[in-house]
């Protein structure tokens, strides 16, 4: 369940013309929307013990990456999600 949630949020963020995840998107009124805030507030809404990491990969003036990573426990499970972030 908490997956499926997280995937909703993270396809958002999806952008088509650079066929990559950007950490930001605009909505129709051109509000600003982090991914990895958005995912917080929905973890701690749902009271779910939960880490986000987000670690920069690479930077220069033209590209850069992130790698976020999000742990959670369900069902007495640890779930883990990664995801590679681009800005071009």
């Amino acid at each position: 369940m908490i997956r499926e949630k997280i995937d909703k949020i993270v396809n958002k963020y999806y952008n088509e013309t650079d066929e990559c995840y950007n950490s930001l998107r605009y909505d129709d009124k051109e509000n600003e929307f982090y991914m990895e805030e958005e995912i917080k507030e929905y973890l701690m809404v749902e009271k779910v013990d939960f880490k986000i990491e987000n670690v920069s990969g690479y930077s220069n003036c033209g590209y850069d990456s992130n790698f976020l990573a999000v742990t959670w426990i369900e069902n007495n499970e640890l779930n883990l999600f990664t995801l590679l972030l681009e800005e071009y």
